[in-house]
């Protein structure tokens, strides 16, 4: 099977990085100040949230001894249902979803916020789709009956 489209960890790095960009450049007209304890928290809450979902999924993904890596979903050697993977089908794509919302927070500027956006309906509409599909042909009832019971984000 050829890799899905979209490689997640490289994508959020870039649109992170695209909207430190536009936030940088952007007029600022919808900003606020970053400096204030309760945007700091938030951020690091929002942040510190995001890194806990992502190393606890990829540690239940160890355990199970099964790939961490999404482009490939027909490698995987097991079902992980357990742990984060009860609450969501997919805790690593919250978890960078709660990264970018975080970073978006701190750059100060409401247009990062169209950032974590895109990085959602990428992911929603171009990635887990085609993971859906192929988790469905590799694991069966089993995925169809986990599908039923948790969902895809929260």
């Amino acid at each position: 099977m050829r890799p899905l489209p979209i490689p997640p960890v490289p994508l959020t790095l870039l649109l992170g990085a695209v909207a430190w960009f536009a936030s940088w450049s952007s007029p600022g007209w919808l900003s606020w100040p970053r400096e204030h304890t309760a945007t700091g928290f938030l951020c690091g809450v929002l942040v510190a949230a995001g890194f806990t979902v992502m190393i606890a999924a990829v540690v239940s993904f160890r355990m199970h001894k099964t790939t961490v890596d999404p482009r490939y979903p027909d490698r995987a050697g097991a079902l992980v249902t357990s742990g984060v993977f009860s609450i969501s089908r997919n805790p690593m794509y919250v978890g960078m979803a709660l990264l970018l919302v975080g970073w978006a927070i701190w750059l100060g500027d409401g247009i990062a916020l169209i950032f974590p956006a895109l990085f959602f309906a990428l992911i929603d509409r171009v990635q887990i789709p085609a993971e859906e599909a192929a988790l469905s042909e590799h694991f069966g009832e089993a995925y169809t009956a986990y599908c039923s019971k948790t969902r895809r984000w929260l």
